[in-house]
């Protein structure tokens, strides 16, 4: 499973940085994966999702890295945004107290459409996210959360 994940996790930072340049990364996010020397993704690709035409490979990627991670792992698309146009949204919550929780609140968050990376903390009691604010703002983050039983804490004075 280990060997899986690297060739996949190797693919998929040739095949970024391949289309996205050496482009600095906005403050707070991480940096862009680095390429191993001598790999590039046309050599990776076919030993990794064979028969894939270059449109389904990303949609393959995220299928076979959630296969054999059992759903712990998995890819989106490289953002169209530029970094700088992101929005960095933080929203204090109540009862993160476990993991599952914590995956429950972070899931319903990174899956919508517009997310481009999401954590969730129950020692912190946050969830947070960079979004393209031209595809969703804080109360579509903030009614996801809530369909998935998560308690927002109110506003100070309230």
């Amino acid at each position: 499973m280990a060997s899986t994940i690297a060739a996949l996790v190797a693919a998929l930072a040739c095949m970024q940085a391949q289309g996205q340049g050496a482009a600095p990364p906005a403050q707070g996010l991480p940096p862009r994966p680095r390429v191993p020397a001598g790999l590039t993704a046309p050599r990776l690709v076919p030993s990794v999702i064979p028969g894939a035409r270059p449109e389904q490979i990303i949609e393959r990627f995220d299928n076979k890295l959630r296969e054999v991670s059992r759903s712990t792992f998995g890819i989106k698309p490289i953002c169209a945004t530029p970094r700088d146009k992101l929005q960095f949204i933080e929203i204090p919550v109540l009862g993160l107290d476990c993991k599952a929780c914590c995956l429950a609140a972070y899931e319903a968050v990174y899956k919508l459409e517009g997310v481009e990376q999401a954590t969730a903390s129950f020692k912190d009691g946050l969830v947070t996210a960079w979004i393209d604010p031209q595809q969703t703002n804080r109360e579509k983050l903030e009614a996801a959360l809530k369909q998935r039983n998560v308690t927002l804490k109110p506003p100070p004075g309230e």
